[in-house]
């Protein structure tokens, strides 16, 4: 049990969540279901990250104090997504999530997007009166509506995309892809996001 394992198991689970969120992207009748796991695999990728950096932080740290720990650490963070992305910036360093942030996505700034991240969270999983898309007026009345757009999912695409490069190297990111391919392979959708999605990444074979 080290940190770069619980690293490893955070980005698993984040990226089996980002191919869900591809999955259900197919069928508009879905578009909640892809929202909601795009926005769950972004808070899963930042929470790899983090965790990694409790090797510097916690540098003695034994399996026991590993194992009862990292919970606590990620748990922290709770849907903090702004405060996450700053320390992971901080983390990687240059401007790579900045770049991102800055930039429209199919209509939708990152910056924008990141400010509705937990509302998203809540809207998609939970009955509410508070709805995203009244942070995005179009008129009287009329709203855009992220959740229902794909400027979402690719802005948390390529945002897992630089999380994912700050970590090799430092992680096993080869083993993480291998597991999420052993375990939905088999999906006819699965071969599309792997092309899309850094493609690289994947093994060779198809």
């Amino acid at each position: 049990m080290t940190w770069e394992y619980q690293s490893e198991t955070w980005m698993f689970y984040g990226l089996s969540d980002l191919y869900y969120s591809f999955h259900t992207s197919e069928e508009w009748v879905f578009d909640y279901h892809c929202s909601f796991f795009a926005v769950t695999a972004l808070e899963k990728y930042l929470k790899s990250r983090l965790i990694y950096s409790r090797k510097d932080l916690d540098p003695d740290a034994t399996e026991p104090e590993i194992e009862s720990k990292f919970l606590l650490y990620a748990k922290r963070y709770s849907h903090k997504f702004e405060e996450m992305i700053h320390e992971a910036e901080s983390l990687l360093g240059g401007e790579r999530l900045s770049s991102i942030l800055d930039r429209s996505h199919d209509g939708y700034i990152g910056r924008e997007l990141v400010a509705v991240l937990k509302d998203a969270y809540m809207e998609t999983r939970y009955p509410t009166s508070q709805f995203v898309s009244q942070a995005f007026p179009l008129g009287d009345n009329v709203y855009h509506n992220p959740l229902s757009s794909s400027g979402l999912l690719h802005f948390v695409q390529a945002m897992c995309r630089e999380l994912t490069y700050g970590l090799a190297g430092n992680i096993s990111v080869p083993k993480v892809y291998e597991n999420v391919e052993k375990t939905y392979s088999h999906l006819e959708p699965f071969s599309r996001f792997r092309n899309l999605y850094t493609p690289e990444l994947w093994s060779k074979s198809p």
